[in-house]
């Protein structure tokens, strides 16, 4: 008799971190999202578990973005203060970061907003351990830019997507509009035809862990 109740999402699933990195979390850093750094405790149990129970990560990083259009939005990115190849700040952040990157734990650098574009990341996508999982959970941020784009991009290639409304976050807009509103307006765009679900952080591990745990005698 099978020890384990069935496994659906924790088999079909891979874990997306979008620019959980230093540029955008380490205090002073001029992209920086404070709001971030609490999405630690839960994203750092999520990673937990999927390299405890076989779920893919990716975590894609923002960097080499110059000479780009980019340069017109973001002072940033044109003077080269952020988001630089080669920068120690385009490294995942400490607390999230794997002891080394495997097959299973990757990390896909990006000059675009979605780290589908001009990557290998369909290549890793199309074979093992990635291979025949069809649920993408997408964490990380900015919510209205990179984890949107992310998010389009992965259900255009007909990914399932799980997008975790307490594991993203963004910043004001440029009128003021507050970050909450930005986060929020974008969410319930995304419930109108790019997500399978929007989930919270607690209910997502609640689903993951009761897939996995024993089946009582």
């Amino acid at each position: 008799m099978d020890e384990r109740r069935g496994r659906d999402l924790v088999d079909d699933s891979i874990i997306f971190v979008v620019d959980m990195i230093k540029d955008f979390l380490d205090p002073g850093e001029e992209f920086a999202i404070d709001e971030g750094r609490d999405m630690y405790d839960k994203l750092d149990d999520l990673l937990a578990f999927g390299r405890a129970n076989g779920v893919p990560i990716v975590h894609s990083a923002s960097q080499g973005m110059n000479n780009s259009l980019y340069e017109r939005h973001w002072w940033q990115i044109r003077d080269r203060v952020s988001c630089q190849v080669g920068s120690p700040t385009v490294d995942v952040v400490d607390r999230l970061r794997p002891p080394e990157y495997g097959d299973g734990e990757i990390y896909i650098a990006k000059s675009k907003y979605s780290p589908f574009y001009g990557t290998r990341l369909d290549t890793y996508l199309r074979n093992p351990p990635f291979l025949g999982r069809n649920t993408i959970i997408v964490t990380g941020m900015a919510t209205n830019f990179c984890c949107m784009c992310t998010t389009v991009d992965a259900m255009n290639r007909d990914y399932r997507v799980l997008f975790v409304d307490d594991l993203n976050c963004t910043f004001d807009g440029i009128d003021g509009t507050p970050a909450a509103t930005m986060h929020k307006v974008t969410v319930e765009t995304l419930k109108q035809g790019y997500v399978e679900e929007v989930v919270t952080a607690d209910d997502l591990m609640q689903r993951l862990t009761r897939e996995v745990a024993p089946v009582p005698a």
